[in-house]
């Protein structure tokens, strides 16, 4: 089984937008039985920076010829006349070859995967041969040469679904190889230090070099954003951008798969002499038979998208050199379906040409791996020609915005000295000693290309072929191309103590009030339901509007997101905390049951907003009341019972405890700060109803600040109560059930506790209810605007009820599976929750730092700072900084898996999605926030304002935003 393991090296990927190779990568991390887990990840980390040089070039020709022939075209525009056919020629060919031969080595790395999950399942008694892996093979690419003939329509979708398959699905393998090995995780010595040698060679050193081509496998297929430009705004920057960013996205999802990946392996000599590839032995060692088949499905599908995807580019390619007559047959080979306008012809032949390759595993399993490695060195010397010709033509050449400058020429040089290095190191043998069964074949078969292809270029090529001259014409290629409460319900407030927790709270509502302050001063120019999103928008540059808006609002959507599954989650805690203590704590409540009640409480919130959304604005007023009176009630019941025996004003002013593992208390004190800025979120929804309010420029700005004045003094007052009536504190931070119950079992005794947690569940299932109408109206805006993925989905109402129904159950279903993660781990979740905050303040400081740099044509509202706007929007920033930082540091010393806080993961994770999607789509369909924007002129700044918004609010107050109006 040692050759199968070897190949599936040759799986990487080819295009960022199916970015596959973290998990086909994952195949090869330990097959590859030479380097150990060390060489698993130095290569990652210097790869990247190696990999920049050759690609910082392509993005600077990208820049100057944004044209979707990509290297094709650059390669004869960079060329002197006499030499643009032939370099043209050879360029488009060994760009071909290593499409060709990447996508064979795509689809042979998912029949491993797919027969490997075969051989897990029936525990090893099915173990895979040569010919049920080629039987598989073949079946793949038949199935993806049907999608592509038959299904065309669907391919774009099935490309977005790629997208978010690939990164959720590695996010989700991550989280669950943290979780179910935090109790016997690899040491760091192991990850960070292990070397092994087994190649046969005696040398370390090359041992080392060898180590390199599992993460070269992956660093290929960047060239593809490149294909895309002729279709992209501002091609000659987004280009290069989109190209650079595969690069760095690669190796932050790629970096975090292998940490995870090496710190779950449980046996390494296990892994290595396994019955199927590697990475099976993995996912089973560490999740058992049922996880590790899931987490080989999650490949399997992950990969199958990938291939899909690539032969679609790799026919896009096929006809535009048939197109130019570079290939033989190429008046067939040009052809489109007369009813599809699909290449179907050169699908076809993709097919073929694939299942050629794959045959050849029959028999030698080391001619194929050749073949995976002719891919990795045809597409980078395609990467190396238009250097190479930038280098010699660099007179005549006019860069474009994106340009090296002075650095051009040196990082030129080290690009080609790397392609040349690792085009070697390619066709090296990778054991000893050689012999003709372990060969590495792969210069003889580079050898035999490049005489074909010489061959066919003297004999007709050079006769008919005179270089890509219809580049810029439209094709129909384009057709078918891919194109909160206070209540402290995890015992954060036992890290510091008492003195920490009120004198935190009032720090906390100084600073937040800042930030508070900067939005009320915007909301008073800008008084529009957009709130944060229009915000970024109008207060930023022309050509940022876009970008600014489309981040502002898919990030605020991922804390109101985030953030409904918090409240909800909360409040899921409250009801089977009360439960315990009507049991007299004789039941405990165990994960499963809270994630149960969890959804339960979903799906009811769910059931209110589908069928009783007409009581919904009734629900918000008894919900206002009973927010207040009920926490007046708990105030005085805590105050009342425990006057004959209340904590001392010493306990509650002074009393400092640590019990985060921790040495230095600053950092302690700092974590306190925690568990009040988790409460002082949402109160930008003011703005969102500015539209239906009387003289909203004065009164926008009064509700957003006044949000945050009753919530620090209910707040406050909450808290005093609640510290001054703790009558054990080792007993409320040791109960098996949540703090705050404690507490209120203590003072109150059993009934009075029920009562009162039947007070607080009420009142948070109330915001819960009102959180998900709100950013189910979040949701309903993004894509009517064509923010979100499905937005034509999304953006529909229930014709009843005129009410966004569809938006509610996209919503409620987000927020159960966020709270899955608690099932094997409370830190995931804890993590999600920081995400909320994080996003939340991230979308409240965009405005505020648009509105620093474009202060000068800012034109303020009734409500402003004057001269103290700029000092206070500096303030406001850097709290956001601040609070960003401490969300992610973890909590508990020592770190483990166990208590790690992987908001950090999360929140990148979320950035790269995000990122891409603006990338892959989100550029080309959202243009900002077009209703607000469309139906408000730079007259907003006048007195003319309240008309012209009372027209924009007379066009967003059709049927379809009445429920809206009445809710908010």
């Amino acid at each position: 089984m040692m050759a199968a393991k070897v190949e599936v090296d040759g799986c990487y990927h080819l295009r960022m937008d199916c970015s596959y190779l973290h998990y086909t990568r994952s195949c090869i991390i330990i097959s590859r039985r030479y380097s150990g887990s060390i060489l698993d990840l130095e290569p990652h980390l210097t790869l990247p920076l190696q990999q920049t040089n050759p690609h910082m070039f392509p993005s600077t020709v990208c820049s100057a010829y944004p044209t979707s022939g990509g290297l094709y075209y650059w390669s004869a525009a960079l060329s002197e006349p006499k030499y643009r056919s032939v370099v043209s020629f050879f360029a488009g060919w060994f760009n071909l070859i290593g499409y060709l031969t990447g996508y064979a080595s795509t689809n042979f790395g998912l029949s491993m995967l797919l027969t490997s999950a075969i051989t897990v399942a029936t525990d090893g008694a099915w173990v895979a041969t040569p010919i049920s892996i080629v039987f598989v093979y073949l079946c793949v690419i038949v199935i993806q040469g049907l999608i592509s003939t038959f299904a065309h329509r669907i391919i774009n979708i099935m490309m977005m679904i790629s997208m978010y398959w690939h990164l959720i699905g590695t996010l989700i393998i991550v989280v669950s190889l943290l979780v179910c090995t935090r109790n016997s995780p690899q040491s760091a010595k192991f990850v960070f230090t292990d070397f092994e040698n087994h190649t046969g060679w005696g040398n370390g050193g090359y041992v080392v070099l060898l180590g390199l081509l599992q993460s070269q496998f992956c660093m290929t297929g960047y060239d593809s954003a490149a294909l895309m430009t002729e279709e992209t705004q501002n091609a000659q920057i987004g280009g290069p951008i989109s190209m650079l960013l595969s690069i760095l996205a690669t190796f932050v999802i790629g970096l975090i798969f292998l940490l995870s990946l090496t710190f779950s392996i449980q046996d390494y000599d296990r892994v290595i002499n396994s019955k199927s590839i590697p990475i099976a032995q993995v996912f089973l060692d560490a999740l058992g038979k049922l996880g590790a088949v899931l987490c080989l499905c999650i490949l399997v599908v992950g990969v199958f998208f990938c291939g899909c995807s690539v032969v679609t580019s790799t026919s896009r390619l096929i006809y535009a050199l048939s197109r130019d007559g570079a290939l033989p047959f190429s008046k067939t080979l040009y052809k489109l379906h007369p009813t599809t306008k699909t290449p179907v012809t050169a699908v076809w032949a993709i097919a073929v040409a694939a299942g050629i390759l794959g045959m050849l595993y029959l028999g030698s399993s080391t001619a194929f791996l050749a073949i995976t490695s002719v891919s990795t060195i045809s597409l980078n010397i395609t990467y190396g020609i238009p250097t190479l010709c930038l280098m010699f033509g660099r007179k005549n050449f006019v860069p474009g915005p994106f340009s090296l400058g002075k650095w051009s020429k040196w990082i030129g040089m080290v690009a080609i000295a790397w392609i040349c290095f690792i085009s070697v190191l390619f066709v090296l043998p990778t054991q000893g000693p050689v012999t003709a069964s372990n060969m590495n074949y792969a210069i003889a078969m580079f050898g035999v290309l490049w005489i074909l292809i010489g061959i066919y270029w003297f004999a007709r090529g050079r006769k008919i072929f005179h270089g890509p001259i219809k580049h810029s014409e439209p094709t129909p290629v384009n057709d078918f191309d891919s194109s909160q409460d206070s209540i402290d319900l995890d015992g954060h407030s036992s890290a510091s103590g008492p003195v920490v927790i009120i004198f935190g709270w009032i720090f906390v509502t100084l600073m937040t009030f800042s930030v508070a302050l900067s939005m009320a001063e915007v909301c008073s120019a800008y008084p529009t339901s957009g709130g944060l999103y229009y915000w970024s928008a109008a207060l930023s540059r022309p050509k940022y509007k876009p970008v600014l808006s489309f981040f502002t609002g898919w990030f605020n959507l991922i804390g109101q997101l985030a953030g409904t599954a918090a409240v909800a989650f909360g409040l899921a805690l409250i009801v089977v905390a009360t439960i315990s203590i009507g049991t007299d704590q004789t039941w405990v409540p165990t994960p499963g049951a809270t994630v149960g009640v969890y959804i339960a409480i979903l799906f009811i919130v769910g059931l209110l907003n589908t069928f009783a959304n007409n009581s919904l604005s009734f629900m918000n007023v008894v919900s206002m009341y009973w927010h207040i009176i009920g926490t007046w009630i708990l105030i005085i019941a805590l105050l009342v019972c425990t006057r004959a025996t209340p904590a001392s004003a010493k306990f509650v002013f002074t009393d400092f405890e640590n019990h985060t593992g921790w040495s230095n208390n600053g950092f302690v004190v700092l974590l306190g700060l925690l568990q009040s800025q988790y409460s002082f979120t949402g109160y930008d929804s003011a703005a969102h109803m500015t539209e239906e309010t009387q003289n909203a420029q004065r009164g926008g700005p009064i509700s957003i600040l006044g949000s945050i004045l009753v919530t620090s003094v209910l707040g406050l007052a909450f808290l005093l109560a609640v510290t001054f009536s703790i009558q054990d504190y080792d007993r409320v931070i040791n109960s098996s059930t949540i703090p705050i119950a404690q507490v209120f079992l203590d003072a109150l005794g059993k009934t009075g506790a029920i009562l009162a947690m039947v007070i607080i569940i009420v009142g948070v299932f109330f915001c819960s209810n009102a959180g998900t109408t709100a950013n189910a109206r979040l949701i309903y805006a993004l894509s009517r605007d064509g923010a979100l993925p499905f937005s034509g989905t999304l953006h529909k109402l229930d014709p009843n009820t005129q009410s966004p129904v569809i938006a509610v159950w996209a919503l409620l279903f987000v927020a159960a599976i966020l709270g899955l993660p608690y099932l094997g781990s409370e830190t995931a979740f804890v993590a999600i929750t920081s995400v909320c905050t994080i996003s939340l303040y991230i979308t409240y400081g965009l405005p505020t730092l648009c509105l620093l740099f474009t202060r000068d044509t800012f034109v303020p509202g009734p409500f402003n700072l004057g001269k103290y706007s700029q000092i206070n929007g500096i303030i406001a920033i850097c709290w956001i900084c601040f609070i960003s930082i401490l969300f992610i540091l973890p909590t508990e010393y020592p770190v483990t898996a166990a208590n790690m806080n992987y908001a950090i993961a999360i929140f990148g994770a979320l950035w790269i999605v995000v990122g891409i999607y603006w990338v892959v789509r989100g550029r080309y369909v959202f243009k900002g926030p077009v209703r607000n924007v469309a139906s408000t002129t730079s007259s907003l700044h006048s007195v003319e304002f309240d008309k012209q918004e009372k027209n924009t609010a007379e066009i967003d107050a059709t049927p379809d935003n009445k429920v809206f109006s009445e809710v908010a």
